[in-house]
Formats: C-alpha cells, sequence, structure tokens
C-alpha cells in the first residue's frame, strides 16, 4: 500500500478540486457541489457536517454508499453509531481533517451479519460554509460487497482494528504524518 490514491477515485477528486475556492484558499463550499457535477457519483456519495464536537451529522449518503457502510447512515449523528472504544479515536481523525485542513483515504475491513467480508474504500474531503468555516466532510464510497447480501454491518467490524490503510492527503496545509498500513500504526514525514 502506498500513499497513492486508488485510480476510482481520480474523476470525484479531480471534481472536488475543480470547485471554485469562494469562501476558503484551499477548500470549496459545500453549496458548490451539485448533481450537475457529481450526478454520477451520488449514490457512492456522502456529506456530513460537524455541528458540534459530539455530533458529527451525516446529511446526505447515496444508497450504495449506505449498502455498502453497512448501515442506513442518513440523518444520524456518526458519533452514536460507534462503539464506546472507537468513539475517541473517530474525534481525533475528525479533528485532524478539519482542522489542518486535509483529506484522507481510508480502507476498513467489514464483516456483516449474513457472514460477507470485503473492504470498504473511502476518500474523504473536508469542505467549508457560506462563512468560510471548515465544517463538512464529502467522502466518496467504494467496495465490493456482494449486492445481494443485505446484512448489517457488524459492531465486531467497527472498531480500529478493522482499519487496513489509511492516510493523510496535503490539500495545501500539510497533513498529519500517521498512518496506517496493512493493519499497522506507522508515522511518516509531511
Amino acid at each position: 500500500m502506498s500513499t497513492e490514491l486508488n485510480p476510482e477515485f481520480d474523476e470525484f477528486f479531480s471534481l472536488w478540486k475543480a470547485l471554485p475556492r469562494r469562501k476558503h484558499s484551499l477548500l470549496p463550499c459545500k453549496a458548490d457541489i451539485t448533481p450537475v457535477q457529481f450526478g454520477k457519483f451520488l449514490q457512492f456519495m456522502a456529506i456530513a457536517e460537524r455541528k458540534s464536537p459530539e455530533d458529527f451529522r451525516i446529511l446526505f449518503a447515496g444508497s450504495v454508499f449506505e449498502h455498502n457502510a453497512g448501515f442506513p447512515v442518513t440523518g444520524r449523528n456518526y458519533y452514536e453509531m460507534l462503539p464506546p472504544s472507537f468513539i475517541k479515536p473517530m474525534k481525533a481523525f475528525h479533528r485532524n481533517l478539519l482542522g489542518t485542513p486535509c483529506g484522507a483515504y481510508i480502507a476498513d475491513v467489514i464483516h456483516t451479519t449474513k457472514g460477507a467480508s470485503y473492504i470498504h474504500h473511502t476518500l474523504q474531503l473536508p469542505m467549508v460554509d457560506e462563512k468560510g468555516f471548515v465544517r463538512y466532510l464529502v467522502g466518496c464510497g467504494l467496495a465490493r460487497k456482494p449486492y445481494d447480501d443485505i446484512g448489517s454491518r457488524t459492531d465486531a467490524s467497527h472498531r480500529p482494528a478493522n482499519i487496513k490503510d489509511m492516510f493523510y492527503l496535503n490539500l495545501g496545509s500539510g497533513a498529519p504524518k500517521q498512518k496506517i498500513v496493512d493493519f499497522t500504526v506507522q508515522a511518516v514525514g509531511l
């Protein structure tokens, strides 16, 4: 695993990079995502808003994103869906993404209640509100979940140990050094 993005994300990332930077020098506004530009990706996308340190609300999740994530997420506080032991690391992860700001690639292993196992790959990118505050994440998720598997994600597969690969993306402000390669936490230079 390198810190190169899977080519399947190239078009989505290019569309995000092409959005105007009206309120922030490095990041687009969430309001600039339109079905015209992102139409073919909507089913694979999710958009979340950090409403407070305790509330990371999923505003939208496309049908394929929800199917691959393993449970319905639209309208829910992400932290309330996590096992208690996973909340602190996810809050730190979101602070890195929104505070730096930077992007991230994640590959996590998901097991379902129907017995399937697969890797859910996501690219997560920060966005700003109309005042220029970094408070949104837009994600694109890809996986190879069996289409006929309607099982939900098991609680046991929603924990740090299921993250196979993760690295932060420098979008112009730097990025944290930490990364995960093949289930092993590593630190590298910026």
